[in-house]
């Protein structure tokens, strides 16, 4: 896709890990620390990682009924084959992190941190990242059915061969955020933070700019008539 004049690419480095050492997860691993381990936690309903960190680690075949990863942290981690129904991983804080391939029902990213981060081929139902902070992410051959950013920040975020359903971008900071990769087939909720227009510092088609008139129209209050 050609860069636009003005518009940041996310600076996301590839995430490159030394000899791990083999490590079998509990069930519940409550506060625990990973370090330089590959890490796999068989078919447990559930992996409690509150509070709890990664660095420099592998999570291959992550299938389970729930992550609950609050307040947890991820940095210089691999994370592939994901199978999970609900992801609560809110206040959590990932840098340097890849997640590629597979399904999660429900992801709660709510007021998390991302830095360098890369989802590729991932399936994801309900995405809620309000008041996260995104810097240097791209998301690639993703699908969503919700994608919710309401009060997010957004800075160098691309969206490549993507699709959602609804997607709700109300009272973002953005800046250098590429939806040109994104298709909306639904619904799409804007709205600006004071004087702010409700889509400043996002990238659109022009094919884009013309399906979404009509929410621009609307948040314009301008009516239209067929």
């Amino acid at each position: 896709m050609a860069r636009a004049r003005g518009l940041e690419s996310p600076r996301v480095s590839p995430v490159t890990l030394r000899e791990l050492r083999l490590r079998d997860g509990d069930a519940e691993s409550v506060d625990e620390e990973f370090e330089l381990e590959r890490v796999t936690f068989g078919s447990p309903r559930e992996v409690v990682v509150q509070r709890g960190s990664f660095t420099e680690c592998a999570l291959p075949d992550l299938r389970v009924q729930t992550v609950n990863a609050s307040a947890a942290r991820f940095s210089e981690v691999l994370v592939s084959d994901v199978d999970v129904l609900t992801w609560r991983g809110n206040d959590s804080s990932l840098r340097d992190v890849e997640l590629a391939g597979g399904r999660v029902g429900s992801l709660d990213l709510s007021d998390s941190d991302l830095s360098s981060v890369r989802i590729t081929g991932v399936r994801i139902g309900f995405a809620d990242l309000r008041s996260a902070t995104l810097s240097d992410v791209v998301f690639e051959r993703c699908s969503f059915g919700t994608l919710d950013l309401p009060s997010a920040v957004l800075k160098r975020v691309r969206f490549d061969d993507c699709t959602v359903d609804e997607l709700d971008l109300r009272f973002t900071d953005a800046v250098s955020v590429d939806l040109r990769g994104l298709a909306i087939t639904g619904r799409f909720e804007i709205g600006g933070r004071g004087s702010r227009p409700p889509l400043d510092g996002f990238w659109v088609s022009s094919e884009q700019a013309r399906d979404l008139a009509p929410v621009l129209a609307r948040t314009a209050g301008l009516a239209l008539l067929g």
